[in-house]
C-alpha cells in the first residue's frame, strides 16, 4: 500500500482496509457536507469547499482503482503510459470537475429567485417614476399620493404572481407536465421557495427524465454522478447523461465523453471518449474545446483523424438543439 493510497484512506475517514462500499459510503457522506452549491453566498467557504471536494473526489478514485482492480497512483491498467500522460490526465479530470461544477452554479444563479428579481424589477420601476416626475416638474401631493400606492399594487401583485406561479408549477408538475416537474425539481434543488432537498429534486426530475426532458435527464445523471439525493452510481450516471447527449446537449455530450474516457461506468475507451468531447466542441460548449486542444497534442495523426471520423458519425446522428 502506497503512501497516497494511505492519504486517501484518511481523506475519507477511514482505516487502510475498508471495502469499496465503505469508501463510497464516506464519500457520499462527505460531498453532501462540502459540495460548493451550498455555499453559494460565502465565497471563502466555497473554494474551501471546491478544494475539499477535488480532494474527496481524488482519495475515492484512488481507492476505487486500488480495490476493484489492485492498482496504485504508480500502476495503471493501460497500455505502458507514461508518468507525465498520467499527470495530464489526472489535471485535465481535476478541471473538468471545475468547469462542471462552474456550469452547475451558473445554472442555479441564472434560475436562482423570483424574489430577487421582483425587488429588482420594483426598485426599478419606483426608480422610473421619481424620474418621470422630476422631469415633469410636478410635485403635486396629490401625484406623489397615486405613485405610492401604484408601487405598492405593483409591489402587492408581484407577490401574488409568485405565490401562484408556486402553486401552478406544484399542479402542473403533479399533473405530468415535464417542463413543470423540472422546474420543480430546480427548484428543490436549489431552495427557492421551497425547502432545499436534493432527494426530492432528484424524484421530480427523474419524473421529467422519464418523459424525455433533456436538462432533467442531464441533472438526474449529474445527481447519479455524484450522489446527490440519490445513491452514488457511475452506471446510472452513464444512463442518463447518454439519453440527454442523443438528443443533442452539449454538456452531457461532454460529461459522457468524460465517463468514457476514465472508465466510470463503462469499459473505459479513450477514442470514443475523445469523439463525444469533438462533438461537445462542435456544439459549442466553451470547456470541450479547451481540452481537445490539450488533449489532441498526445494523438498521432492517425489517432485524430479516427477520432474525428466517430466524431462526425455521432454528429450525423444526433440532433441539435
Amino acid at each position: 500500500m502506497t503512501d497516497e493510497i494511505q492519504r486517501a484512506y484518511q481523506t475519507l475517514g477511514l482505516e487502510p482496509g475498508a471495502t469499496l462500499p465503505q469508501v463510497k459510503e464516506a464519500w457520499r457522506d462527505l460531498i453532501q457536507v462540502w459540495h460548493p452549491d451550498r455555499f453559494p453566498n460565502n465565497p471563502n467557504l466555497q473554494r474551501k469547499a471546491q478544494e475539499q471536494t477535488k480532494d474527496l473526489n481524488e482519495a475515492r478514485d484512488a481507492l476505487k482503482r486500488y480495490l476493484v482492480n489492485g492498482e496504485t497512483p504508480r500502476q495503471r491498467p493501460r497500455p505502458n503510459p507514461s508518468t507525465t500522460q498520467r499527470q495530464r490526465r489526472q489535471a485535465e479530470r481535476r478541471r473538468q470537475e471545475e468547469e462542471q461544477r462552474r456550469k452547475q452554479q451558473e445554472e442555479v444563479d441564472r434560475r436562482r429567485g423570483n424574489e430577487e428579481f421582483q425587488r429588482r424589477q420594483a426598485r426599478e420601476r419606483r426608480q422610473q417614476e421619481q424620474q418621470e416626475q422630476e422631469q415633469r416638474r410636478k410635485p403635486k401631493k396629490a401625484n406623489i399620493g397615486v405613485v405610492r400606492v401604484f408601487l405598492i399594487l405593483v409591489a402587492v401583485g408581484f407577490l401574488l404572481l409568485w405565490l401562484g406561479n408556486e402553486n401552478t408549477v406544484r399542479q402542473a408538475a403533479q399533473q405530468g407536465d415535464a417542463e413543470a416537474q423540472f422546474n420543480l425539481g430546480m427548484r428543490y434543488l436549489q431552495g427557492v421557495g421551497v425547502p432545499q432537498d436534493d432527494a426530492e429534486a432528484a424524484q421530480w426530475h427523474q419524473k421529467a427524465a422519464e418523459q424525455g426532458h433533456a436538462r432533467a435527464q442531464f441533472n438526474l445523471g449529474w445527481a447519479y454522478d455524484n450522489g446527490m439525493g440519490v445513491p452514488q452510481d457511475d452506471v446510472e450516471a452513464v444512463k442518463w447523461y447518454r439519453k440527454a447527449a442523443h438528443q443533442g446537449l452539449a454538456e452531457a455530450q461532454f460529461n459522457l465523453g468524460r465517463m468514457y474516457y476514465f472508465g466510470m461506468g463503462v469499459p473505459q475507451n479513450d477514442a470514443e471518449g475523445y469523439a463525444w468531447y469533438l462533438l461537445s466542441k462542435a456544439r459549442g460548449f466553451g470547456y470541450a474545446e479547451m481540452l481537445v486542444e490539450s488533449l489532441e497534442k498526445l494523438l498521432t495523426p492517425e489517432q485524430r483523424a479516427a477520432r474525428q471520423t466517430r466524431a462526425e458519425v455521432l454528429d450525423k446522428q444526433i440532433p441539435r438543439q
